[in-house]
């Protein structure tokens, strides 16, 4: 047998105690079908994501207006999660699904329903249908704007 220490035989135990202050939807053992909306989670939750708000950083542009249902808003998260029209046939069954395992998911405010999604820790009811919602999201304006999806 290895000593301890000398190989990566302790890996698992490293890696254990090293992810400590890692957010628990980090450490999740996600499943294949939903891991594009994680990384979709992850990109929003670091600002590096495709959307406007978010290109027009590192791209040369002025433009910040969604271009997916052409209204004169910035295409926020925000903004594409719950307001964009274009979005609306894979919101409406979310938001459903959500008020029904999650009812104080009614009361809140777009924004306040943002951050619970985004969040850290959300409540374990939504967090396989939001990466899913996340996910459908990402392809839907990937669609509509003609980016192919990752």
């Amino acid at each position: 047998m290895s000593q301890e220490g000398k190989t990566l035989v302790n890996m698992k135990a490293w890696l254990d105690a090293d992810r400590r202050g890692i957010p628990a939807f980090l450490r999740w053992n996600c499943p294949m079908n939903l891991r594009a909306g994680l990384r979709q989670k992850i990109a929003f939750r670091l600002g590096c994501h495709e959307l406007q708000c978010s290109r027009k950083r590192y791209v040369k542009t002025r433009k910040d207006k969604c271009p997916c249902c052409g209204a004169d808003e910035s295409e926020t998260i925000q903004h594409a999660m719950f307001e964009c029209t274009a979005h609306d046939t894979i919101r409406k069954p979310f938001v459903a699904r959500c008020i029904e395992k999650y009812p104080p998911f009614a009361d809140l405010e777009t924004v306040d329903r943002t951050r619970l999604l985004l969040e850290d820790h959300p409540p374990p009811v939504l967090h396989c249908s939001s990466l899913a919602f996340l996910n459908s999201l990402s392809a839907s304006r990937g669609r509509l704007v003609g980016c192919p999806d990752r």
